[in-house]
């Protein structure tokens, strides 16, 4: 049986020639006994199985016998095993790609767009080259199953397949590759005629897929990094496994939940999750909308004569002073003036902690577009909801809504609608921090307005920002 399988059962297709992936793969099955002569190098989105790159006598008996298979045998799978690139697309301006193009109906009737992601298309391709009772199991960038811009092509799939499962990935799964995409593993079965949704299974990985060199920027330890990555696959397939059974198990999502979007942060919608607890403790829960508000009158017109002093805040929830920007050296049109106490946040960092306080001695200060500008109704206000917001819960909270490729932006209409306890001076007592925030920041202005003139001082002194120093340093600096 291992022999009919690798000999027979298994077939890969891969485009890759720099290095010639399919080559390796072949080579690497060859070595471990699994077969491999049946490892193809063609394009597996050109459903004609067309010939890329070099020609041989070699590769085109290949082709040849890959095409009899898949084009006219109409050979099927059982399983498909799929980890498409994300961000290769196919693009009508080249004659090429175009001919591909024309084959899918996700290009045609779909989308009718000039330009398609080719983890898209293989969504169509799964359906050509699975078995109609068969399982495809497909890595899949979570813009697809979440942005507004995909909304057809989830429509597509619904309309194609029942989705079974959908399991969520870290982040930083494929950071080895370079991939700065959040991914998801997407379940699917080919969709009989009359066939209807029925629930499906979800849930979400924190260890899968991380390397040791990840674990200290995201805090955790190296012995939980074992535990967890272990327990959690267990955990994963044995819940899944009773669900395929039929059997009680966590993470069943019923189809009315899969009618938009698809991803599992905004499925599962455990947003708020701990509002009840909060409650039980007898605490008032409030909306960050009603305790903090978006200032007016603070948006200025980039000028070209005119610099502006710009802020960053930090993942650490810093704020710190940026770079000067130049008026006629900038795309930025619009710049938005801080104010001291201010909380500002990333809208592409907010959900990695960029949520800090203004400093009184930065008041005057500008963010970009990126950022947002809230106020408080006092200063112990503003340290206490920073506090809240910047908590993992509320951060996750804040997650659930995101979008998109990479970390995604989450504008302030969104985040408003979050719960949260409401502050009660009388269990939670900022004043005093409000006080000593105070007296830091007068203490570190001073310092830096000292430290500035002593500076100068010395470089006066020994001649270190003459004329000559200063054009000198100029012909030895690097690009910015």
């Amino acid at each position: 049986l291992k022999a009919k399988i690798a000999d027979e059962a298994l077939c890969g297709i891969d485009a890759g020639n720099n290095p010639p992936m399919w080559r390796i793969a072949r080579m690497n099955m060859y070595l471990h006994g699994d077969g491999g002569s049946n490892v193809f190098f063609a394009d597996s989105l050109d459903k004609a199985i067309g010939q890329v790159g070099p020609s041989s006598i070699e590769i085109e008996r290949e082709v040849e016998d890959l095409r009899n298979m898949v084009v006219r045998q109409e050979k099927r799978f059982d399983v498909v095993l799929a980890n498409p690139p994300f961000s290769m697309s196919y693009s009508r301006k080249d004659d090429k790609q175009r001919r591909i193009l024309d084959q899918y109906d996700v290009a045609t009737n779909v989308t009718q767009a000039s330009s398609l992601l080719s983890s898209v298309m293989y969504l169509e391709r799964y359906k050509d080259l699975a078995q109609k009772d068969g399982r495809i199991l497909a890595v899949i960038d979570e813009s697809i199953l979440s942005s507004s811009k995909f909304k057809n092509i989830r429509e597509f799939i619904r309309r194609q397949f029942v989705i079974r499962g959908v399991v969520s990935l870290p982040g930083d799964a494929f950071k080895h590759a370079a991939a700065r995409v959040k991914t998801s593993i997407l379940i699917l079965r080919p969709k009989k005629p009359g066939e209807e949704q029925t629930p499906a299974f979800m849930d979400k990985a924190v260890y899968l897929g991380l390397t040791e060199k990840s674990l200290k920027r995201l805090g955790i330890a190296k012995d939980e990094f074992e535990r967890g990555r272990k327990a959690e696959t267990d955990r994963i397939i044995e819940a899944y496994r009773k669900f395929e059974l039929g059997q009680s198990t966590v993470g069943v999502v019923g189809p009315d939940q899969l009618a938009d979007r698809l991803d599992v942060k905004h499925c599962i919608g455990d947003r708020g999750r701990k509002r009840n607890a909060w409650q039980d403790l007898g605490v008032k829960i409030t909306c960050l909308n009603d305790v903090l508000s978006v200032p007016s009158g603070r948006t200025v017109t980039v000028q070209e004569n005119d610099s502006y002093d710009l802020l960053k805040v930090t993942y650490s929830g810093d704020v710190l002073e940026g770079d000067t920007l130049d008026g006629a050296d900038t795309s930025y049109k619009k710049l938005s003036r801080v104010e001291g106490w201010d909380v500002v946040y990333s809208d592409m960092g907010v959900g990695r902690g960029a949520i800090g306080i203004v400093p009184s001695y930065l008041a005057g200060h500008f963010v970009s577009t990126e950022y947002t500008i809230l106020t408080a109704k006092s200063p112990e206000e503003a340290l206490y909801y920073t506090s809240i917001m910047r908590s993992k819960e509320i951060l996750g909270d804040i997650l659930t809504m995101t979008t998109g490729l990479n970390r995604g932006r989450v504008s302030w209409k969104l985040v408003a609608e979050i719960n949260v306890p409401e502050y009660d001076q009388t269990a939670h007592d900022m004043a005093h921090l409000g006080v000593m925030m105070t007296n830091l920041w007068e203490v570190k202005n001073d310092f830096d307005s000292t430290l500035r003139n002593e500076e100068s001082n010395i470089a006066s002194t020994f001649s270190l920002e003459d004329e000559s120093a200063r054009l000198r340093w100029l012909g030895y600096k690097p690009p910015e």
